[in-house]
């Protein structure tokens, strides 16, 4: 039962937001995998037909070598295809803004201004699949007030001198978020995460996809160091 609750938890729950795939794309383990990937077709057209061991003669004496991996090399590859196949999923769904912002702390390292929220928020807007949720959380949160359509309403946030405007119209009208220079770090937290969270469950099932191939790339990489260990536990083994 725990084993279903944590595999759920893995691909259904928070676990499987965007913020929390992103380390799983480190550049270090991305060109491994993909020079993996690169490599071994190569590796293979030139050594697929030499047959081990490979035996030839040195001073009257017959020697061998044994070419062979000590590990299956498809495995590998089927490792590096699973990985670098997730990794272009992620490339193409993950939201820019979860690209760009790990969490407010990142968000604040950038040095923008408080009304820049406003943009971020109107991007939320458009992106998220549950709207009703962040209209929700906006306003009971009371992070925006009724007003009047502006006359000179644009789709975008209107920039004017006291503050950075994002309208919206909800059930009762026309709703109004205001983002001033001086909003405080605390209020300008609050509105972030709010922001943040559409984009973080946004697209599910590539989120459950992505994280299945990583898995998969995970036990197949596990087989071939077991292969490795087996290898070298083998020959230790008869050389005792």
């Amino acid at each position: 039962m725990r084993l279903l609750n944590w595999i759920g938890q893995q691909f259904t729950g928070s676990a499987n937001h965007w913020q929390h795939l992103s380390p799983l794309f480190r550049i270090s383990v991305v060109r491994s995998f993909m020079t993996w990937f690169a490599v071994a077709p190569i590796f293979v057209q030139i050594f697929g037909d030499v047959k081990s061991p490979v035996t030839f003669q040195l001073g009257g004496i017959t020697h061998q070598i044994n070419v062979g991996l000590p590990f299956s090399w498809w495995l590998l590859w089927f490792a590096s295809l699973a990985y670098v196949a997730a990794y272009a999923l992620f490339s193409w769904y993950c939201p820019q803004f979860i690209k760009r912002y790990r969490g407010f702390s990142d968000y604040e390292a950038v040095g923008h201004s408080p009304r820049y929220l406003a943009h971020e928020l109107k991007r939320a807007f458009d992106a998220s699949s549950n709207r009703e949720q962040l209209i929700s959380r906006l306003e009971v949160k009371d992070f925006s007030e009724k007003t009047d359509l502006p006359t000179s309403y644009q789709d975008n946030p209107s920039i004017e001198n006291d503050a950075t405007k994002f309208f919206y119209q909800n059930q009762q009208g026309w709703m109004k978020v205001s983002v001033r220079s001086d909003t405080s770090k605390e209020h300008q937290r609050e509105l972030f995460w709010e922001i943040f969270e559409p984009f973080a469950n946004a697209y599910f099932w590539p989120r459950a996809i992505i994280k299945f191939l990583f898995y998969v790339s995970v036990l197949l990489v596990i087989m071939v160091v077991s292969q490795q260990i087996y290898s070298v536990a083998r020959f230790l083994y008869g050389t005792l």
